[in-house]
């Protein structure tokens, strides 16, 4: 088994450009020395040369931390995530909504508003392929009809959609 590496929002990867923008300032390091006279040379030398290497240390260890932040920070916002290879699940999911109050009983001419609208719902099923699951919902938000259902199914279920009297949150 095989596991891929795939980002939700990949867009965001562009960001990683950003990581120069460290590198950079550490590179040229602009920090603006102020000059001191000083009587006893010797003793700076001796403390430079004492506090160089834990400078150097402490340069790199900024410069890593800054970039491991924006390398997270990118990575948080597109959002990656492992899947597998063997998964190959091409069926599309669609949710259709049918609004089924008492103000759809209205007509227009050319029958209800709610006939109308099972009738766009009944087309769209038709015109999706086999692999398509639908969840068909409606003002009576029912645990039970929160599941997907293969084409035949959703025909099914819009046909038992009617009038409801209430609305549901």
């Amino acid at each position: 088994m095989v596991f891929l590496f795939d980002f939700i929002f990949p867009g965001f990867l562009w960001a990683m450009s950003l990581l120069s923008v460290p590198l950079l300032i550490h590179l040229f390091y602009f920090r603006r020395y102020k000059r001191q006279y000083f009587s006893n040379v010797l003793l700076l030398k001796q403390l430079q040369e004492k506090r160089a290497t834990r400078n150097q240390l402490k340069y790199w260890l900024v410069l890593i931390s800054r970039l491991l932040i924006l390398i997270f920070l990118v990575l948080a916002f597109s959002q990656p995530f492992l899947g597998t290879d063997n998964i190959a699940d091409n069926s599309k999911w669609t949710s259709i909504y049918i609004d089924n109050s008492f103000s759809m009983s209205l007509d227009d001419g050319s029958g209800s508003l709610l006939s109308k609208a099972v009738r766009f719902a009944k087309e769209h099923v038709f015109n999706n392929d086999a692999a398509t699951k639908y969840q068909i919902l409606s003002n009576g938000l029912l645990l039970k009809k929160k599941q997907f259902l293969d084409k035949q199914e959703a025909l099914e279920a819009i046909d038992r959609i009617n009038l409801m009297p209430y609305n549901m949150p």
